[in-house]
């Protein structure tokens, strides 16, 4: 019988418990009165999103018996931190210049930090993707970001 992997049942009851905290919030959100609702307009992707997971967190806990050593080195530390704060700078951004213009900023760094050596590709794949979480997010399921401190204009 394989090694069980503390690391992925740890990994997995995060992914599992951040999903259980989505689902609370997507139910508390359902019961608001209708207007409040539309001011809001959270739809159903936080009921979703959290769902996919609860999945994954399951998922991955149960492949948590196999074999750690098909993941030589693991993750860096510092490279993990880094990551975080770029997050961290991502969210305290969007206040400040908008949702649009931190998300590309987000992306083009989080492109880089895994692995896309051509800053012209990062750049590339960051307008991309910032225009489609622009579109699900603005457009489709309607997410009301504050408005940017600061205008270009």
């Amino acid at each position: 019988m394989p090694p069980v992997s503390r690391k992925g049942i740890v990994e997995g009851a995060l992914f599992f418990a951040v999903g259980m905290a989505g689902m609370a919030e997507a139910l508390r959100l359902s019961r608001l009165p209708a207007g409040l609702q539309q001011t809001l307009a959270p739809g159903y992707y936080i009921a979703g999103l959290s769902a996919l997971l609860l999945v994954i967190g399951l998922v991955h806990m149960a492949l948590a018996g196999g074999s750690s050593a098909a993941q030589p080195g693991g993750v860096r530390p510092g490279r993990m931190l880094a990551m975080v704060a770029v997050l961290v700078a991502y969210v305290a951004a969007i206040p400040i210049v908008g949702y649009t213009a931190a998300s590309l900023a987000f992306f083009i760094a989080a492109f880089r930090f895994f692995g896309v050596a051509a800053w012209s590709r990062s750049i590339l794949l960051g307008l991309v993707y910032t225009a489609a979480f622009h579109v699900v997010f603005v457009v489709y399921c309607e997410v009301i970001f504050p408005r940017p401190m600061v205008t270009l204009f």
